[in-house]
């Protein structure tokens, strides 16, 4: 997990650590094959007072799900993601995010996230993913290239 996380999400926002502006997610592999992490964040992170930002929210189960994929050799792209915010998550207190694959038929993934926070359910997620192993290639770690699409 963490050689694709360097060498696929060099300065992601979420979890690489030599971004200094980013979260810094630190994910790690549990018993069962999920992946969890645990994040705490201030108001630096808030939407509303007190609240993290349902976009922060969204990354972190975004970004886990996908170290889910980088612990099983995978390195794939959301394709299509669905929230549900259940209850608020607040700022100032401890959370953990887990996310494990729940259906997979190379090159797609489904996968599931959830947030807690003090033993409840807070925020869960549903992904789609397609497999991109180009993207670990020496050439593209260089330079992505935009596709070209025609709009007609």
């Amino acid at each position: 997990m963490n050689d694709i996380q360097k060498r696929a999400h060099l300065h992601c926002f979420a979890c690489s650590r030599s971004n200094p502006n980013g979260m810094q997610l630190e994910y790690a592999l549990s018993k069962k094959g999920d992946v969890i992490a645990e994040f705490k964040y201030g108001n630096q992170y808030e939407g509303f007072p007190g609240i993290l930002h349902g976009g922060v929210l969204s990354a972190i189960l975004d970004e886990a799900m996908t170290h889910c994929l980088f612990a099983g050799g995978y390195v794939a792209v959301t394709a299509d993601y669905r929230v549900q915010f259940r209850h608020p998550v607040v700022t100032d207190q401890n959370a953990t995010v887990r996310a494990w694959i729940s259906y997979s038929t190379q090159p797609l993934y489904i996968l599931q996230a959830e947030i807690v926070q003090n033993g409840r359910v807070k925020t869960i997620a549903t992904g789609r993913f397609m497999e991109q192993p180009q993207l670990l290639s020496e050439e593209s770690s260089r330079t992505i290239k935009e596709p070209t699409i025609t709009v007609r």
